[in-house]
Order: C-alpha cells, then structure tokens, then sequence
C-alpha cells in the first residue's frame, strides 16, 4: 500500500534533533540511577560517613 505522507528535509532533521535530545536525556537518567544504586548499595557507608562529617 502506498503511503501519502510527505516528509520534507526539515521534519527529517527534527526528528534528529529530538531523537538526540531524548538519547541525551534517557542517558542522564541511566547515570542518576547508576549512582544512586551506588549510593545506596556498596557505597552506602561511604555516603552516610559524609552525611555525618559535613553536615
């Protein structure tokens, strides 16, 4: 079947350009959660040691 949508070279750049900025916010997400697992995970002595000490 053919299909009658028409894209032009400004929808195609952006599609790229939100496809860069939801790349470059689902990795911002990734990284938060990586580091809070850390956090709360093998690192959980470390971080209450300085809740402690600097606060």
């Amino acid at each position: 079947m053919e299909s009658n949508a028409i894209y032009t070279t400004s929808d195609a750049g952006l599609n790229r350009f939100f496809g860069k900025i939801y790349g470059l916010v689902g990795m911002g997400v990734g990284l938060s959660a990586v580091i809070s697992y850390l956090m709360l995970g093998p690192f959980s002595h470390l971080f209450v040691n300085i809740l402690m000490n600097y606060s």
